[in-house]
């Protein structure tokens, strides 16, 4: 394999009443299929690994071929506390001989092929590139106490979404130095940014929006409905499971 994508489908969702974020459904569709379904019939993509809840693995495992029918994933990996540790765990069950890596969360189902090829065509040139988007709003830094400490200049900053695609060597250097200096970081760029390694940045899309809240799933639910040329429906796959968090 070449190119291996970790899918991290192992989180929380704490403000929807800490259920599997990557099992809740969007138009009766779990938010990993999404996901899944773009990597699979990307042709840029060789292999896929799922990150998932640890109670959940053997769930996972054991339908893996009937309720997930993505031939590419050859790894369910328990996840970790953080996020930074389930990508870890992913690391360690894929092939040395991998040359790229693109690290996803599962939690933005509107990915698509098109920006995939964009940030490996850039990885492949840089050693590593990540999708983001201007920021609209006015950003102000706020002390503890909640008083404005600056106003930040919004034509230097950038809001930073996923999957983001990796030279795989210097995936495994970063998270290497992450863990013997005791790094915690909230994406892998930063990881990579703290080895010295400059970051591609790739204009991302709006419609890649991250599910974090009900609101987040309401606004998914709208887009798909009128907007239908966003994730057209690709041939031959089907996600089985309408309403997974009753059937795991």
């Amino acid at each position: 394999m070449e190119t291996v994508a970790i899918v991290v489908a192992a989180g929380a969702g704490r403000r929807m009443g800490s259920v599997c974020k990557a099992l809740l459904t969007i138009s009766g569709r779990t938010l990993l299929s999404y996901s899944l379904e773009v990597l699979q019939n990307s042709d840029l993509i060789d292999g896929i690994c799922v990150v998932v809840p640890p109670e959940l693995l053997g769930s996972f495992q054991k339908e893996s071929s009937s309720r997930w029918p993505f031939e590419k994933v050859f790894a369910w990996v328990a996840g970790g506390a953080r996020r930074q540790d389930s990508v870890a765990a992913a690391l360690s069950v894929v092939p040395a001989d991998v040359l790229m890596i693109a690290a996803h969360d599962a939690a933005r189902p509107f990915i698509t092929g098109e920006l995939l090829q964009r940030l490996i065509a850039a990885a492949r040139v840089k050693g590593a590139a990540i999708p983001a988007i201007e920021v609209v709003d006015t950003i102000k830094e706020v002390t503890n106490t909640g008083i404005v400490r600056r106003s930040l200049d919004r034509k230097k900053l950038r809001a930073v979404q996923t999957p983001q695609v990796f030279d795989a060597a210097l995936l495994r250097r970063a998270y290497h130095n992450a863990e013997k200096c005791t790094i915690t970081a909230t994406d892998d760029a930063m990881l990579v940014e703290l080895v010295g390694h400059e970051v591609a940045v790739v204009e991302g899309s709006r419609a890649n929006i991250k599910i974090t809240m009900q609101e987040d799933l309401e606004q998914a639910e709208q887009m798909l409905r009128y907007k239908s040329q966003i994730l057209p429906r690709p041939r031959g796959l089907r996600d089985r499971g309408a309403n997974p968090e009753s059937q795991m």
